[in-house]
């Protein structure tokens, strides 16, 4: 029993990550429980799939202000009661939240994205569509920058932190068979659970998310339709996206990062292969 910390930099999946992790046995995804503490997030601090106006048989009023009035010590002990499970996941992500927010989980989970993947959401969010698809890769750079500095800045702080940590692409997520979770979910949890798509369910019940994880569909949804974020193949060609990613693995000196990572390298990605569950406690 205990808490599952995501941590990764924005726009990486993290959201559908924690859908997927909700299809473990007696595991409950609960988003970004965060802002139910933030005066500032406060009017966000409502189900995704609920939404603001209807009553959500998880996150209700009542638990909503317990969650924002407990002491920090005490926050993911209420959490856990109130969703009367025995592992939540939290996919609040930023280390400065685990700080100011909620205090440490139990574990954390690094999740690492298709760089390019995550570099495109980053620029398409944040800076202006070039005219030309000529200027794809200057588009794609500022993405990459932000991208892998707050991954890179993430990793190194939960490994200080001294929680036990796993790491996983979110890919190999979205890929891995039922018997390949299962195992996975000794390093993720340390201990081993069963892993079912039945168990996750159109009407989740978590706070904050880009998306409704149901996109306003049936339960059938789940049935193996997570797919990997392939729309970077129509941007960028083959060899200006292994060369974009190496580049920026050696301005940010990833070698520590890679040490520990041997699968977590550009060409598995870009070949379409996607990288195994991988993890090691930290």
């Amino acid at each position: 029993m205990g808490v599952l910390g995501l941590v990764s930099p924005n726009f990486s999946g993290s959201t559908v990550a924690g859908a997927i992790l909700e299809g473990f046995e007696n595991v409950a995804h609960v988003g970004e429980v965060w802002k139910t503490r933030s005066e500032k997030q406060e009017k966000k601090a409502f189900c995704r799939e609920c939404g603001p106006d209807q009553r959500c048989p998880r996150f209700t009023t009542d638990f909503i202000r317990r969650l924002r009035s407990v002491d920090i010590e005490k926050f993911w002990g209420t959490c856990l009661a109130g969703v009367e499970a025995d592992w939540i996941v939290t996919g609040d992500k930023n280390p400065k939240i685990y700080e100011r927010f909620t205090g440490f989980p139990d574990r954390f989970l690094v999740l690492v994205k298709n760089p390019i993947a995550a570099a495109l959401s980053y620029s398409k969010r944040y800076m202006e569509t070039p005219e030309k698809t000529d200027d794809s890769i200057s588009f794609l750079e500022g993405g990459l920058r932000i991208y892998y500095s707050k991954l890179k800045e993430r990793y190194i702080w939960v490994k200080k932190t001294g929680v036990p940590f796993s790491f996983c692409t979110v890919e190999s997520l979205f890929t891995a068979s039922r018997e390949d979770l299962t195992i996975a979910s000794e390093v993720i949890f340390g201990s081993v659970l069963g892993w079912d798509h039945s168990r996750i369910k159109s009407k989740m019940h978590y706070i904050g998310g880009n998306h409704k994880i149901s996109r306003g569909k049936d339960a059938d949804y789940f049935g193996g339709l997570f797919l990997p974020d392939y729309r970077y193949r129509k941007e960028v060609d083959l060899a200006d996206q292994v060369e974009l990613v190496n580049r920026y693995i050696r301005r940010y000196n990833f070698n520590e990062f890679l040490d520990d990572n041997k699968e977590v390298v550009a060409s598995e990605w870009l070949k379409g292969n996607e990288v195994d569950l991988i993890g090691v406690d930290g």
